[in-house]
């Protein structure tokens, strides 16, 4: 293992954590001993979403040393886990301030950041040999799980298939990209954000591919009026790439729905582009995503795209869809959960929408128009 990265195949790092909340203390893999360590937070609604399927592999793998390590305020996540009760049963700790007092903790540095893994939940499973044999989201690590309690697990190609994955993907390029760009924003410059995501797409177009977004949402919060054509420039710079329509589409529609919650003006336009973006790519994204659960999530996201737009009844559609596709599948309740929720919202709007009454046409001097004369 570098001094700089962990991926899947290195040695695991030693813990370093504050209290523990729940459970017998550990700081590090087992000889012998499979574990599983996530870092959450209790503001984070996916994390807080994967808590009864955690709590649900510790039950039924009582041999895994299952670790929640929490990021965040302490009172506020001893005061969480302790509401929680018996419905987060495994342990957790808090993580251990860093030694140069940046935001997140020591362990969060050395398992997450140095793993290029940009949000949390993040979770790592940890064979029997103390080395990394898996890093993703909490909610797909039954399979992984499962093979590496089996001793099915082929390390030596996973770790292969992982660093192959780290080189295609620009994983080292971005995160020194985005290491300048948080530099940039500390100083609350974003001029020299925007500059910086020009200088390295000029420098690496490929990189471009990877980030696009980024700077997409930075052109968002600016208001730039060249959003839409910076968008129309990202899809059409990965032909064939059906997932780019959709990824454009959903990284905008999340910022629309950033501004409606915060009571700010939205320009229309932008929200129809998304909805937009992700119809054409609806059918293919679904064909090919992997699973069931990538499958929910498109059309979850979909349907709030459409929800945004205010075309309720396409997006009760789509989150009907979710609902039943998670159903069908066997997914963990909590994904039920989140689809019932969404369905009920869109439901709601659709409902709204058919009662509100129709606008008179009025008719003067050989002009209709709706609405007063």
């Amino acid at each position: 293992m570098s001094n700089t990265e962990l991926l899947v195949g290195d040695v695991a790092p030693k813990l370093q954590l504050g209290p523990f909340l729940k459970g017998e203390p550990v700081e590090a893999a087992v000889p012998g001993t499979v574990a599983v360590v996530e870092f959450w937070s209790p503001t984070c609604g996916p994390c807080v979403a994967s808590i009864p399927h955690l709590t649900a592999l510790q039950a039924a793998h009582p041999e895994v040393v299952v670790l929640g390590v929490a990021l965040g305020p302490s009172e506020r996540v001893k005061d969480f886990v302790h509401g929680q009760g018996e419905a987060m049963a495994y342990r957790v700790a808090l993580d251990a301030p860093r030694a140069d007092g940046e935001a997140g903790g020591s362990s969060y540095q050395a398992w997450c950041e140095a793993s290029f893994r940009k949000g949390i939940p993040a979770s790592f499973i940890v064979d029997r040999g103390g080395r990394i044999a898996w890093i993703g989201h909490p909610m797909e690590l039954d399979e992984p799980l499962a093979t590496v309690l089996e001793g099915r697990w082929d390390l030596a190609a996973k770790a292969e298939a992982y660093r192959d994955m780290i080189v295609r993907t620009k994983t080292r390029e971005a995160a020194r990209l985005q290491a300048e760009i948080m530099r940039h924003a500390r100083a609350g410059d974003r001029a020299a954000m925007l500059r910086t995501y020009d200088e390295h797409f000029a420098a690496d177009p490929e990189l471009e591919r990877v980030e696009g977004n980024a700077k997409l949402r930075l052109m968002f919060w600016e208001g730039r009026p060249d959003i839409l054509d910076y968008a129309r420039h990202l899809i059409a710079a990965s032909p064939g790439d059906d997932k780019a329509h959709f990824q454009v589409g959903s990284m905008l529609r999340r910022s629309v729905q950033g501004d409606l919650e915060a009571k700010k003006p939205v320009d229309p336009s932008i929200a129809a582009f998304a909805v937009e973006a992700m119809l054409q790519a609806e059918h293919a994204v679904l064909a090919r995503s992997d699973g069931a659960g990538e499958r929910v999530e498109a059309l979850a996201t979909l349907a709030q795209a459409l929800l945004t737009a205010g075309q309720a009844d396409a997006a009760q559609a789509r989150a009907r869809a979710a609902r039943d596709l998670a159903e069908t599948a066997g997914l963990a309740p909590e994904w039920l959960a989140g689809t019932d929720a969404l369905l009920e919202r869109c439901a709601a709007a659709a409902s709204a929408a058919a009662a509100a009454p129709m606008p008179e046409m009025v008719c003067a001097d050989g002009v209709c128009r709706i609405g007063p004369a």
